[in-house]
């Protein structure tokens, strides 16, 4: 059983690396611990209602994942949202106030206060950071105010990572925005000259490029077709126990139904959690397996709940609600789904994904599943007005669900990249590096392949 790369991990990650290496003619095996591809992205269609326990969604931000979804042919069945996808919600003094997203919302709509739009204004003049690292809510405190922070920083950073703002590093959760205040002191006024200089280049990447997208069958249609493509390469069931170096490269040891095995080949792409990934190169470097180990990961509660579409009073036009922890409610926020997307409920129903728990509340996750499920519907009931008990409600707990960019993450990034040198041929290729979005994960392991 040789091979020039054993991929180690089935989820998303692992499944591009498999894809683009095999797309430049490298013989490839792909080694799945669980019984089911796809890691985190998981669909599932149940009477009618179509639910994602993982990401509902991603966005076309940059040129791998576009290529990807064209070459499997599976831009036909690629949905954007409509109007709605564009609107925003932040849970505001207990009511929904629609966070704005253009020039013109901002500057003539009531969301923000004369004071914190003068305090934003104020940014381009502001000093440069001086710190090599800064937590998300300094960063953005520092050049925006704190009514900002707390208004809409915290929630997204709650919503989108279930994590905390004071934990959070700016310079690994927003790379982007920690360089443009490194390079034109002005977040405002790099932002500006970037988009002057796109235009005066003509700069551009397609139509759709930046949107967000799913699948008709949910985001799973991605993970199931990378996999088909690939055939009988993907092992499923299969465990990696050890991975050692040998002359000819490297020596894979797996158990597989029952069985213990061994595979050679040139190179080994670790496309595993940062915490299985430690147990894998503990023997070959017991420092960074440490570093890895201490990855923070976001526990998250999903909860589907189903309502008759009369008893929702909201008429539902976003993509969903955030909500900021000085609100002091038991969900972080709230997806409508059935909104978003066409064909995710039935007409007469709305169906809603919520999440719970994070960093900041992980508490309530180890509260008994009907308590869970009942606080829910409650805290939906109240701001959605919503006037009866669900169709159904039905709460997936994910433990291990978010990798966490905490303060000093680069650090141990940079642990990685010094390790990857002095191991030559041994790569990480995982939602821990380099963003943890499908995009992103996509886009690193096209990275990846283009060093072979």
């Amino acid at each position: 059983m040789d091979t020039d790369v054993i991929v180690i991990g089935g989820g998303v990650s692992g499944l591009a690396a498999g894809y683009f290496l095999k797309k430049k003619n490298r013989s490839v095996l792909l080694l799945e611990k669980a019984t089911r591809i796809g890691g985190s992205i998981h669909t599932e269609r149940s009477n009618d209602f179509l639910l994602e326990y993982g990401p509902n969604s991603t966005t076309l931000s940059n040129p791998a994942i576009k290529e990807l979804i064209g070459e499997l042919s599976i831009d036909k069945n690629v949905l954007f949202p409509g109007a709605n996808g564009k609107k925003r919600f932040i849970l505001k003094n207990s009511k929904l106030a629609a966070l704005p997203m253009s020039p013109g919302d901002f500057l003539f709509g009531n969301f923000f206060s004369v004071m914190t739009k003068l305090r934003i204004a104020d940014e381009p003049l502001l000093p440069r950071g001086k710190k090599d690292d800064e937590s998300v809510a300094a960063f953005f405190t520092r050049r925006f105010g704190k009514v900002i922070t707390d208004t809409v920083v915290r929630p997204f950073v709650s919503g989108i990572y279930a994590g905390d703002a004071d934990q959070l590093s700016a310079r690994s959760t927003f790379p982007s925005l920690f360089e443009t205040e490194r390079e034109y002191g002005s977040i405002i006024g790099g932002q500006l000259k970037k988009m002057l200089f796109k235009k005066k280049t003509k700069s551009s990447s397609g139509s759709g490029f930046g949107k967000l997208f799913s699948f008709d069958q949910g985001m799973q249609a991605l993970t199931n077709t990378l996999a088909a493509s690939m055939g009988e390469i993907v092992h499923l069931g299969a465990e990696t126990l050890a991975i050692t170096k040998n002359a000819e490269g490297w020596k894979v040891q797996l158990q597989q139904n029952g069985m213990v095995n061994h595979a050679t080949c040139r190179a080994v792409v670790l496309a595993t959690p940062a915490y299985a990934s430690a147990e894998l190169i503990k023997p070959l470097s017991p420092e960074l397996a440490d570093k890895l180990n201490s990855v923070q990961y976001a526990p998250i509660g999903v909860v589907h709940t189903a309502y008759k579409r009369t008893i929702v009073s909201h008429p539902l036009d976003g993509f969903g609600f955030l909500v900021p922890p000085k609100e002091n409610r038991n969900i972080l926020g709230c997806i409508f789904s059935s909104s978003l997307f066409p064909n995710r409920a039935p007409q007469d129903s709305a169906l809603l994904t919520t999440f719970v728990g994070g960093t900041t509340q992980k508490e309530i996750l180890s509260g008994a599943q009907e308590e869970i499920l009942r606080s829910t519907n409650s805290e939906l009931q109240s701001i959605l007005g919503i006037s009866g008990d669900p169709v159904f409600s039905r709460l997936t707990t994910i433990t291990r669900a978010i990798p966490q960019y905490n303060l000093g993450h680069y650090r141990i990034m940079e642990a990685v990249d010094s390790f990857e040198k002095d191991h030559p041929n041994l790569f990480f290729c995982n939602n821990f590096r380099g963003g943890v979005s499908i995009a992103n994960c996509v886009q690193s392991a096209r990275n990846l392949a283009e060093t072979f």
